[in-house]
């Protein structure tokens, strides 16, 4: 700050207030900085935990760069997929018509609902086999009780 008193005379009168504001708080911050200092080093041990919470701090600037990155690149990812699937929808209704495409999505939906009852027939066959075997999956199916002559085999 010493400097800046010769430029001091040059500053137009409006800038003389900012100026000695100035002077004052680095007059007040040397003074606090020199006394922390010599606290500091008086007792090592409050050197060594400011010294682990900087370190700290510049590794958690470090981790929250990184994660910000990660997560540009994660939006950046949805948002092409969004606006691509929004662009390939608008081409499919272009390209086949509104009616062409109730057409595709009709056809669709059977073809899973088709699916879907496949498998859930063959998921019902698979816990009644799990629970009996094929003699009482046929058994429920015939009609037959348990034993004693029921059943195809009369067992």
């Amino acid at each position: 700050m010493e400097f800046l008193r010769g430029y001091a005379v040059i500053l137009p009168a409006p800038l003389h207030g900012p100026y000695n504001v100035l002077a004052a708080m680095s007059y007040k911050l040397g003074s606090i900085l020199s006394s922390l200092l010599s606290h500091i080093q008086q007792s090592p041990d409050i050197a060594s935990i400011a010294l682990l919470l900087i370190l700290l701090f510049i590794s958690l600037k470090i981790v929250n760069l990184l994660f910000r990155t990660i997560m540009f690149w994660v939006d950046l990812f949805f948002k092409i997929a969004f606006y691509g699937g929004l662009a390939a929808l608008g081409l499919w209704v272009w390209s086949r018509g509104i009616d062409g495409v109730e057409e595709d999505l009709s056809n669709l939906v059977g073809m899973w609902s088709a699916e879907y009852r496949f498998w859930k027939e063959r998921e019902k066959m698979g816990v009644q086999g799990m629970y009996g075997g094929q003699r009482a999956r046929y058994n429920t199916v015939v009609g037959g009780g348990g034993g004693g002559g029921h059943g195809r085999w009369g067992l």
